[in-house]
């Protein structure tokens, strides 16, 4: 099989692990790559494949595969028994092992973990310090970000009822009962998200406000009065709070 890129020869070792410095053998337009141009690292001919790139000083090693049109840059490591696939991308300092798979249009980025059989696909966004792990799913327009853990049995995704999920901060969420998603209402019929914290805060993002429940009673309060916003965006404080079985607040 012709084959879009050739080891140069140099050599490192990384995690016990012989891997070999690539360069393009052909004009890459996808990824913007023209031939010569030097890659990242990878351990064998069998981690990358098809139109895939692996770029800077990225290393895939072990049985992982990046293939279809999937591009791994910058300082990103792929191992273990990941998958990257699709037109994903991973960058930054982002680290996917194990059963990990990154797929479709998703893309990973920062100092993102992703590992045991977690999935990242649709066109999903994580970045920042985020963990995804377990059996845990983002995807559909899902953006996590910040501090979040996302695990055991999850899934993160837009829903056609609810709108898109924004999970950010320092976000725990270990199964679909940890947050929740109003869509179309207040002043700009945006989107609400409410979800748990590792602080066992409720937190909420609402456009580009970011609070705790509490902070965020007050900020309407403030903003809207007694109006119809105001009575809309308190009627979901009543009901988060039954959903997550808190005691009243101020």
């Amino acid at each position: 099989m012709e084959r879009h890129y050739e080891f140069t020869g140099k050599t490192k070792w990384f995690y016990d692990k012989k891997l070999y410095r690539i360069r393009a053998t052909k004009d890459l337009p996808l990824h913007e790559v023209k031939q010569g141009e030097l890659g990242g690292w990878i351990e064998k001919y069998e981690n990358l494949a098809d139109n895939a790139w692996v770029g800077g000083e990225a290393k895939v090693f072990g049985n992982a595969r990046v293939f279809e049109n999937a591009r791994v840059f910058e300082d990103a490591n792929v191992f273990g028994n990941a998958r990257v696939f699709g037109y994903a991308e991973i960058s930054g300092n982002v680290l996917v092992r194990d059963k990990a798979k990154v797929y479709e249009d998703a893309q990973v980025f920062e100092n993102t973990r992703v590992f045991d059989s977690a999935e990242i696909y649709g066109s999903a966004l994580v970045s920042g310090n985020s963990e995804i792990y377990g059996n845990a799913k983002v995807y559909d327009t899902a953006v996590i970000f910040g501090s979040a853990e996302i695990y055991g049995n999850a899934k993160v995704f837009k829903n056609v009822d609810i709108g898109e999920a924004l999970i950010a901060g320092e976000a725990q969420i270990k199964d679909n009962n940890d947050y929740c998603v109003f869509s179309c209402f207040g002043s700009r019929n945006r989107m609400t998200t409410f979800f748990k914290t590792t602080t066992e805060e409720i937190s909420v993002i609402c456009g580009c406000f970011s609070a705790n429940l509490e902070e965020f009673k007050k900020k309407v309060i403030e903003t809207h009065g007694n109006n119809k916003f105001a009575k809309e965006y308190l009627a979901m404080i009543e009901l988060v709070k039954i959903k997550f079985e808190i005691n009243d607040i101020t």
